[in-house]
């Protein structure tokens, strides 16, 4: 879990481990205003903002609070404000070099906390007036398209080689669709790798995540709460390894928040038109459990945070038939397949023409290399009770 209460102390020595912020240095003392130090400083700010390691929610509670300052421009005018970046001396010399500017802005944050005015307060998040801009000002140049965003631990570890990776995922996701959601709410990751140590931790970001090592496989999982803090907006989210006992860490990849759904490949979209009911059946998987089995006429199931519903598959681990589909009767589902889960989602307008009537309806996986199908079971949409 993130910390809420983010301190002057915490925001110094996050900044630090970036290569940022020394305290120390006498403020500024600049008068007046000009437009062309701060259209300058307004480019220089993605630069500086990216040195700062605060939690993006913050920048985002900001913003909703402050609908207003939604830009760089008004963001960077009360920044160049708080370090008095104007008058006719700056505007004869330039600004600053950015460990300069960066030194001023925490000698600003300093200022903030020694006044009642100068702290932001942001559901539970206590931060100097300086830092909620910054992250603001992150947020925004994030989505501007100023500056990418790849998120990842600040764990201080050296980089290394720890273990080979075979094959991981789910590597991207729709804003505000869960992932390879599980029966607990939470979201999960799976990796086949070799040789992990118990020790081994995975990181989502800046996430730590929930990590069980069993012979050859990895799986990591974050609770539905930072599930949801993720999937808020796009991004994309270092995917770390790290053993603490090494002190070591190995990138293993980024997973991508998409701003919309993955238009469907050549093979989704022929898909469409599979008759299900002509394919042989056969095992393709051995299915320990699924849900949900039912639903009232009407109600969503399993409703997903983007209005979809879904099905879980609990599956026994094995390395084949990752190119499975599911399906309801013949209609295809957005599937997700990890080692031990099989996720499928339908979009709310489908599943509310689905919903309208009640009925039984199969629930298949499908292989269209082997033209062949399994029944997991049927799903009821439940008719309402007459008395």
């Amino acid at each position: 879990m993130a910390k809420r209460i983010w301190t002057r102390r915490d925001f110094i020595a996050a900044a630090s481990a970036a290569g940022g912020f020394a305290l120390g240095r006498a403020s500024l003392e600049w008068g007046g205003s000009d437009e062309t130090v701060r259209l300058q400083f307004e480019q220089r700010l993605p630069g500086l903002v990216r040195k700062v390691s605060l939690p993006p929610e913050v920048g985002e509670a900001f913003l909703t609070r402050n609908p207003g300052l939604d830009d760089m421009e008004p963001l960077s005018r009360l920044l160049q404000q708080r370090l008095q970046l104007s008058g006719w001396w700056i505007q004869w010399t330039g600004l600053p070099e950015d460990q300069e500017l960066l030194d001023s802005l925490a000698e600003a944050v300093r200022r903030d906390f020694e006044r009642p005015q100068g702290i932001c307060n942001l559901h539970g998040w206590y931060l100097s007036q300086t830092e909620c801009h910054l992250a603001a000002a992150r947020v925004v140049a994030i989505r501007e398209g100023l500056m990418e965003d790849v998120a990842g631990p600040a764990l201080g570890y050296a980089q290394g080689d720890l273990y080979p990776v075979d094959a991981w995922g789910p590597q991207s996701t729709p804003r505000g669709e869960a992932f390879n959601a599980q029966p607990d709410g939470s979201s999960a990751f799976w990796f086949h790798i070799s040789g992990a140590a118990p020790s081994l931790k995975i990181y989502l970001g800046r996430l730590e995540m929930n990590t069980t090592v069993r012979d050859e496989l990895v799986t990591a999982s974050l609770p539905a709460e930072e599930v949801s803090s993720i999937l808020r907006r796009s991004g994309r989210y270092k995917v770390v390894a790290a053993d603490p006992e090494r002190e070591l860490q190995q990138t293993i990849g980024e997973f991508l928040v998409l701003d919309e759904a993955p238009q469907p490949s050549s093979e989704d979209a022929s898909s469409q038109g599979l008759e299900v009911d002509s394919l042989r059946d056969t095992r393709l998987k051995t299915v320990l459990d699924w849900g949900p089995k039912s639903t009232p006429q009407g109600r969503p199931f399993n409703p997903q945070p983007s209005g979809a519903s879904a099905f879980w598959i609990d599956v026994r681990p094995d390395r084949t038939e990752s190119t499975i589909k599911v399906y309801l009767g013949n209609r295809p589902l957005r599937t997700t397949v990890s080692a031990k889960v099989i996720t499928a989602s339908i979009p709310a307008a489908e599943a509310e023409s689905l919903l309208r009537d009640p009925g039984r309806y199969p629930l298949y996986l499908v292989s269209r290399a082997r033209a062949a199908r399994q029944k997991v079971g049927d799903f009821v949409v439940e008719a309402p009770e007459t008395r």
